[in-house]
């Protein structure tokens, strides 16, 4: 047992739900995506959680954000861009093709929106219930 801190209260097992959920749906679309795009492009937008993370700390957490950050986040963003056009500009595949890649792709913006949902939110748990983060990764 972790004992309490000073200003966090004991936790339940069912604050820890949404993350879980928030993890479980993620994993889903990834897998979804892989299906559409190729592996680089996938591991490439799997980059893309820290821009989502960044975005829904500052709106939920209101974590102070600065310029670097931004510049950070926003050369993560063209890096994306350009990784997710490289992978049309190459295939050179059929029209169908190309609408199951904006599908794959599409569904790992949704995942990483998820995630970064997910991330904040369980940052948010953990600055106010004591908990262990092997206790947390166990629930």
């Amino acid at each position: 047992k972790v004992p309490l801190e000073e200003g966090k209260q004991k936790h339940k097992f069912y604050h820890f739900i949404i993350p879980s959920v928030c993890d479980a749906s993620l994993s889903i679309l990834q897998y979804m995506a892989l299906n559409f795009i190729t592996g680089s492009t996938f591991r490439i937008l799997q980059g893309g959680n820290l821009i989502t993370t960044l975005l829904f700390s500052k709106l939920l957490l209101k974590i102070q954000v600065y310029r670097r950050h931004w510049l950070g986040c926003s050369l993560s963003i063209v890096g994306l861009i350009i990784v997710g056009v490289s992978g049309f500009i190459n295939s050179g595949n059929s029209t169908s093709d190309v609408s199951l890649q904006i599908l794959g792709i599409v569904l790992m913006v949704i995942s990483l929106i998820i995630n970064g949902y997910g991330f904040a939110y369980e940052q948010m748990l953990m600055q106010k219930y004591t908990i262990h983060q092997y206790e947390l990764v166990g629930w």
